[in-house]
């Protein structure tokens, strides 16, 4: 779907839109006792579209880094600039100031990830670098973190 679609469908309090469900993680839902939810597609996504918006509390970079969030997203002057100065931070911690994207898992490594995100001036998008068969699981890649993050396995925060 284009950016413009993928706006739209990006809805407040994690609600899942038409196409997408929640299941069982198989990267993170594995190594944590009970489980943790993963973001499925119920339809084939192509390479290229953006699935959704990822949406948070706006967090100055000094606070961000005072918490113990595993859901922050760093927003950079210039997008797509990992060598710019953060303009500010999206804490998806919490539902209700969340989206359904928060539900994206980490990739075990590069080459499992089958999604990026992608700043768009101030906003990220979640965009698919694969085609993506209904039935799978949307999986990126976090960066540095990525390895920690699938080791520990995480908690739900409502």
């Amino acid at each position: 779907m284009s950016l413009e679609q993928a706006e739209k469908i990006t809805l407040k309090n994690s609600r899942i839109p038409k196409g997408f469900f929640l299941r069982k993680s198989k990267t993170i839902g594995l190594k944590v006792p009970g489980g943790v939810l993963g973001l499925w597609t119920d339809s084939d996504i192509c390479k290229g579209n953006y699935i959704g918006e990822y949406v948070g509390k706006k967090l100055k970079y000094e606070d961000a880094m005072q918490m113990k969030s595993k859901y922050l997203f760093t927003v950079h002057n210039k997008p797509n600039d990992k060598r710019t100065k953060i303009k500010f931070v999206l804490d998806g911690q919490y539902k209700k100031y969340s989206s359904f994207i928060r539900y994206a898992n980490a990739a075990d490594s590069y080459e499992d990830q089958n999604t990026i995100f992608e700043q768009v001036d101030d906003r990220i998008f979640l965009k698919a670098i694969k085609n993506i068969p209904a039935n799978t699981e949307i999986l990126t890649h976090y960066g540095e973190g990525t390895s920690k993050i699938v080791a520990e396995g995480y908690t739900e925060i409502e």
